[in-house]
């Protein structure tokens, strides 16, 4: 978290204080949104972002999504990879050298609590230092041939006349005609962002609009659905019954044939067993050889075989794939079209000049992305397709 002390000249609205520890910036990062932070402060953000998504964070405030670098990286390499707010850092260390107590800018890095006088100032490396670290800063190899002055003597120098300085060129940069022209550019924008949003508001109350059509569309088909499938139990309970009654007929019938054979067999063999016993032997050839005409004629092609019948209802699929198959005939269509605007800042002469670019040169990058400025509109349906 920043701790370092907040200055006299700062203000409520100080844009030097962090919006999350509502310190004085230390170490201040910027987001792409170019909201800053302190450095340990966004870590600590972050550390309770990615408990609940490590791939990106909203900033906070803003609200704006920024990406993760890396998969795997840590909140405090995240931060520590953010770019570093040089204005801010400026504007910091202006409030430090203009304050009226002159505190040793080295020993106030090393520890904030410690506020020892300034005696002299570095001028290759703009710090206030008390005589311990002056002595220190002329013994180190690396700030040895460093210019260093009392800071009775600053006021003493005089100021060279061929040079302008950051003051002056900044009055005369605030009375060319740059300033208003990117304040209307500006403006500009702020009035097609307002068109976007409206396009895309009106996209929400449409979509808003079609959810409860949407939703009985989808109910009125899984009714119709169950109606089909109710139905077809109701076809093939009735197909099962109506071939179960008749085949049942049927090997009842045979059953009936079956027996009544069994029964003129078992007379026959009574009479046989009665001519045996009483007849003679002439009746008993004679009733011999009608018994056998009569068995060649009723039994001569009588085939003993028994006939049994199973009668069971199978699905060609199981429910699974039943299912699967239901559920590959439906699909939820995203209607997503990008509406042409007519932006205001797309008929500017020029747009405005990014601020960050990749290459020091590159000072007259303009967004192209406002030429042909779009809001999203989207229509969201659920579509049954079914074979013919």
């Amino acid at each position: 978290m920043a701790t370092a002390e907040v200055s006299s000249c700062k203000t409520d609205d100080d844009i030097t204080t962090c919006t999350i520890c509502l310190e004085q910036f230390n170490i201040p990062k910027y987001l792409p949104c170019l909201h800053t932070f302190c450095e340990s402060c966004i870590a600590t953000y972050i550390t309770s972002a990615f408990e609940k998504d490590r791939t990106s964070i909203d900033c906070p405030i803003c609200r704006s999504k920024v990406s993760a670098p890396d998969a795997r990286i840590t909140p405090e390499e995240w931060s520590k990879q953010m770019p570093l707010n040089f204005l801010l850092v400026g504007l910091i260390e202006k409030h430090k050298v203009e304050r009226t107590e002159k505190i040793c800018m080295s020993c106030e890095r090393f520890d904030v609590n410690t506020k020892s006088e300034a005696s002299s100032v570095c001028i290759d490396c703009s710090d206030a230092l008390c005589a311990n670290c002056t002595r220190c800063h002329k013994s180190n190899k690396l700030s040895l041939n460093h210019e260093i002055v009392q800071i009775s003597d600053i006021s003493k120098e005089r100021k060279c006349e061929n040079v302008l300085t950051i003051e002056e060129a900044a009055k005369n940069f605030r009375a060319l005609n740059k300033v208003s022209k990117t304040e209307n550019e500006v403006c500009a924008l702020l009035v097609d962002l307002d068109t976007v949003l409206e396009a895309e508001k009106s996209s929400l109350v449409d979509m808003d609009a079609a959810y409860d059509s949407e939703l009985q569309k989808c109910d009125t088909f899984w009714k119709i659905l169950q109606k089909r499938i109710e139905e077809l139990k109701i076809k093939w309970t009735n197909e099962y019954k109506q071939t179960f009654h008749s085949e049942k007929g049927k090997l009842e019938l045979s059953i009936q044939k079956v027996e009544n054979r069994k029964t003129a067999i078992a007379n026959t063999k009574q009479i046989l067993e009665a001519t045996l016993k009483e007849s003679s032997d002439v009746q008993l050839m004679i009733e011999v050889q009608k018994l056998n005409r009569y068995i060649e004629k009723d039994f001569g092609n009588f085939e003993i075989s028994a006939i049994t019948c199973k009668i069971e209802i199978q699905f060609l699929k199981d429910i699974d794939d039943i299912v699967k198959n239901i559920e590959e005939k439906i699909v939820i269509n995203i209607d997503k079209k990008a509406k042409a605007l007519d932006l205001s800042s797309s008929k500017c002469e020029e747009c405005i000049v990014l601020l960050c670019c990749d290459k020091p040169t590159d000072r007259n990058i303009k967004i192209a992305a406002y030429e042909m400025a779009t809001a999203e509109v989207c229509m969201l349906s659920v579509v049954v397709i079914l074979d013919q």
